[in-house]
């Protein structure tokens, strides 16, 4: 059974939720809070996988952070 989400990622769920009744979609501040949630689930989803892992390799860190700052789906 996967963990659940950390406290800062259920916040900005709420967060969203919230915004999400207050304003229309593409609001400056739920888009704001739709990005700051995606990267604390990223977050907590990385930080499981590495837990449960073995280390990588720089080249496989190197690789991953490049597509990070790509900003690729």
């Amino acid at each position: 059974m996967p963990r659940p989400h950390s406290p800062e990622t259920a916040h900005r769920r709420a967060r969203v939720a919230r915004l999400n009744q207050l304003h229309p979609p593409g609001h400056p501040e739920l888009v704001e809070a739709q990005r700051d949630l995606a990267a604390s689930a990223l977050h907590d989803h990385v930080e499981r996988v590495l837990a449960s892992s073995p280390r990588l390799s720089d080249e496989q860190l190197d690789r991953i952070a490049a597509l990070l700052r790509a900003g690729a789906t």
